[in-house]
């Protein structure tokens, strides 16, 4: 292949946005990447012209860990048009430092037109910075980075340093609804006496404690609409990330409490349907312990709960529809004094309801 002078075709910006608090601690908080790209075209010596008919759909990434470890494997992101520019947005990452191995931009057959190629390749020399590119995410930092990309049609996979397409796109799901389609409620025992909180209750409630000297118990129920991903689908990854939230001068019970032992809590899988405006103590669905996760005691009084695992659980409800009632939240130890409490999908601040994020295949 005859090399051109001016061969590349667009550029790719990247910025890091740390979305932590300032008061906690950045090492343990993840950051959050987006995706910036910028087409230009530019005519190459050679006469090849970028696919300026082709408009970006999707972005495929391969990403390591600074131990080499892959934390993202050949994953497909869906680019969205934001004054016409294209974006790839919040891709959620621990603190620590990178590397870019595959970048890849495709279009609505998911035909790639965009390449970053790699270093000691053909047509490396053409851009600045070839793949491996290397970055780092801090908690409470935001880092600007650039990327350039190049037409494929500049040249042929072995010029950009890829042996061949052979890969799998993975697809993401991200589910975080609010008070129309969020599904959640809570139950209520005080002894013998039975409450039935109501259904647009901002609050996801874990507790073990006294009222007037009677014991009182209260667990939740939690639930994702999963029919956007295809029976049968290989689920790669679940992650459930639970957001403290409680009232202004609350008391002790009303938050992340664990006075007389721990408050960790369990994750049950639910085996019968409920509605989470009848939903009570008395008529509570059953539940079971296959593929239960545990959470362990709370670190701070408002402590999140990010990325909990449930690959398992989302799994089963992916190959058997019917059977996904959601989750029971509960505590391990019901007895006095602990609790948790989180926001359900009607809590105002939108970015605190419960939220699941599915890969599959």
């Amino acid at each position: 292949m005859k090399r051109a002078k001016l061969p590349f075709v667009a550029l790719v910006s990247i910025l890091l946005i740390s979305m932590t608090s300032c008061d906690k601690d950045a090492a343990t908080e993840p950051g959050y990447v987006s995706l910036s790209l910028h087409k230009q075209t530019v005519v190459a010596e050679n006469g090849l012209r970028s696919a300026t008919t082709a408009t970006p759909v999707s972005l495929l990434l391969t990403i390591k860990d600074a131990f080499g470890k892959t934390v993202i494997n050949a994953q497909k992101y869906p680019i969205i048009t934001v004054n016409d520019e294209y974006w790839v947005q919040n891709i959620e990452f621990a603190s620590g430092s990178y590397t870019i191995e595959d970048f890849m931009v495709l279009d609505s057959s998911e035909q790639v037109i965009y390449l970053a190629p790699k270093s000691g390749s053909e047509l490396a020399a053409y851009v600045n910075r070839p793949l491996p590119f290397s970055f780092t995410v801090t908690g409470g930092q935001s880092t600007n980075i650039s990327l350039e990309v190049l037409d494929t049609n500049l040249g042929s996979l072995s010029d950009f340093g890829y042996a061949s397409f052979s890969y799998d796109v993975f697809k993401l799901l991200t589910l975080q609804p609010g008070p129309e389609a969020g599904k959640d409620a809570h139950v209520e025992a005080v002894e013998n006496r039975y409450d039935l909180k109501s259904p647009n209750y901002p609050y996801l409630h874990l507790f073990a404690w006294t009222i007037n000297g009677d014991l009182a118990v209260v667990r939740s129920f939690l639930a994702f609409d999963l029919s956007p991903i295809p029976t049968g689908s290989q689920v790669l990854k679940a992650r459930l990330s639970l957001y403290e939230y409680h009232k202004e001068g609350a008391a002790i019970s009303e938050g992340h409490s664990h006075v007389s032992g721990s408050n960790a809590f369990q994750l049950r899988r639910v085996t019968e349907s409920w509605q989470e405006n009848t939903i009570c103590w008395n008529n509570q669905p059953t539940t079971t312990t296959e593929h239960m996760v545990t959470a362990p005691q709370d670190t701070s009084a408002s402590q999140d709960y990010v990325n909990i695992d449930v690959t398992n659980m989302v799994q089963y409800w992916v190959n058997n529809p019917t059977a996904n009632h959601g989750i029971l939240l509960k505590l391990v130890d019901e007895w006095p004094y602990r609790s948790i409490l989180f926001a359900t999908s009607d809590c105002p601040i939108a970015e605190k309801r419960p939220k699941l994020v599915v890969s599959y295949k």
